[in-house]
């Protein structure tokens, strides 16, 4: 070894030591934590789109950093995330002798902006063409335009718009309202002849009849838009030339490397691609750039091909760090009752894992509150029935939340209860802050709440009697035990949106490598 390696080597050790003196020093500052009700600058899409409607922040999701530059000042003070950081950083200087992420610049929707592309899309109309409309990447959350303009093509991608001004101007025959927060569309748009409305939330409720002037429709990247059938109906009203496109989710595409398996309860949660499945694909990019300093990927280029590059990259790594966590111990009479109550649960419900098939459960059941809906509803007095039906469940399931949390058990929206579940990598994009989960039964071996922290750490939550916490926005999964195994699951999906992250929520130990 030279002179120069050996200096070099000491370097790396040197900064080493100064983190793990570091993490040590912060353990003893960790308590357990209440749940944040800050609105948060970060979060799931649905749950961005919500807070735009109520006039709060928003940013992107990406791990509990807002958009992947490291943790906000407000978050620094967090000894818990600064632990986990530090977890991060040491293992990149390991494996990459970069202690920093790359920093990136993203529109609110997560996407990665290039300069050249931020200046493309900010750049004034071109003298040639004096009817068009550019306003791009400047966060407009509502807009108005004259209908007596003069306009050609409107470009209002990557805003934060719900509406569109009624009418648009009739000359209009390019619209671009891509990488918006819209859930339906205006049912008097003008003779369009190109309409580009992905990357939305778009339903097939919110879609009226189309101009049959159109020549090219996308409406890629919206989720409940991704059924076969509504393509099919799609196309058959506007048949080719006009060109139609959709992202068909539903079924699954015959194409094996898109996905792995059908849905979470599919997935082999020791994978690492079935651990990473659940991110959307523009959070695996900022990963391949931000934490593994690789080369970016255009947005053309297929998830396929992305999640390759990154497995690729963590293959020349060692497995992912775990670290292990505990929930709050819950009293034993209230657990000796809930598993009576709960057994004799599984030996009459009939539904399986019916509401939540998406998920490998042998029985999985939601109770809603009915504060949920509107008072006098026909949704409140459906889920009012429901808890009737099974208030033994419903009543010691209060019992134990608020044993452990008053004020969440006071504002959470429903409680999941579940029989054998297993594995399952997933994200609770509906929620809107962190769960409680409880686990009870003979089981042996693991079944922890296994949850991603960061891209090279994973947390490991000990449930068994305990009511853990875990913010579920991001990729969690139940590790493999063997035995008997219940458990309720309490969760919020109303409200302001709270700052995600971290993962988990108290004391750490780091126990070993291993994601699975």
């Amino acid at each position: 070894m030279s002179a120069l390696s050996q200096t070099a080597q000491k370097k790396v050790d040197k900064k080493l030591k100064k983190k793990q003196t570091r993490i040590e020093s912060l353990k003893p500052l960790l308590v357990s934590k209440s749940a944040s009700t800050t609105p948060s600058t970060t979060g799931g899409k649905s749950a961005r789109a919500r807070n735009t409607k109520l006039g709060l922040p928003t940013g992107t999701k990406d791990d509990h950093r807002a958009s992947g530059q490291g943790p906000t000042s407000s978050q620094i003070i967090d000894p818990l995330i600064t632990i986990i950081e530090d977890l991060e950083s040491q293992a990149r200087l390991t494996n990459t002798n970069k202690s920093s992420r790359t920093p990136l610049t993203t529109d609110v929707h997560g996407s990665m902006i290039t300069p050249a592309a931020l200046l493309l899309m900010t750049s004034l109309p071109p003298t040639s063409d004096p009817h068009r409309f550019y306003r791009c990447n400047l966060s407009l959350r509502s807009i108005s335009l004259p209908p007596s303009l003069t306009l050609h093509t409107i470009n209002l991608t990557s805003n934060e718009l719900s509406a569109l001004p009624s009418p648009l101007p009739p000359t209009v025959h390019t619209l671009n309202i891509s990488r918006n927060w819209f859930t339906s569309l205006p049912s008097d748009l003008p003779n369009l002849l190109h309409l580009d409305a992905s990357h939305n939330l778009l339903r097939n409720s919110g879609i009226p009849p189309l101009p049959s002037s159109l020549v090219s429709i996308d409406f890629r990247y919206n989720q409940k838009l991704g059924k076969k059938s509504f393509f099919d109906a799609l196309e058959a009203l506007h048949p080719p030339p006009c060109v139609v496109s959709t992202s068909v989710t539903s079924p699954p595409p015959p194409d094996q490397e898109l996905y792995v398996g059908e849905s979470a309860a599919f997935r082999d949660p020791n994978l690492l691609r079935s651990q990473l499945e659940p991110w959307p694909t523009s959070t695996l990019r900022r990963r391949i750039v931000s934490d593994f300093h690789g080369e970016s990927l255009d947005e053309s280029v297929p998830r396929r091909q992305v999640m390759r590059t990154l497995l690729e990259l963590y293959e020349k790594e060692p497995e992912r760090q775990v670290i292990e966590s505990a929930g709050v111990e819950v009293s034993p009479s209230l657990l000796i009752r809930a598993r009576e109550i709960m057994e004799d649960w599984a030996k009459t419900f009939s539904n399986g894992n019916a509401e939540r098939s998406s998920i490998k459960a042998a029985h999985y059941m939601i109770l809603v509150s009915p504060k949920m809906y509107e008072p006098h509803s026909k949704k409140s007095a459906v889920a009012a029935k429901k808890i009737a039906e099974y208030e033994s469940i419903w009543k010691i399931a209060r019992e134990i939340i608020e044993s452990v949390d008053s004020d969440f058990a006071n504002n959470f929206s429903a409680v999941a209860v579940t029989h054998n579940f297993q594995g399952s990598p997933h994200i609770d994009k509906q929620n809107t802050g962190p769960f409680y989960a409880v686990s009870l039964g003979d089981f042996e071996g693991g079944g922890g709440v296994k949850v991603e922290c960061s891209a090279r750490i994973v947390g490991e939550v000990c449930t068994k009697n305990r009511l853990g916490k875990i913010d579920g926005r991001y990729p969690h999964w139940v590790s493999y035990y063997t035995g008997e195994r219940f458990s309720l699951v309490f969760y919020r999906t109303d409200g302001a949106e709270t700052e995600v992250g971290p993962a988990i929520f108290n004391v750490v130990k780091k126990v070993g490598r291993g994601g699975g």
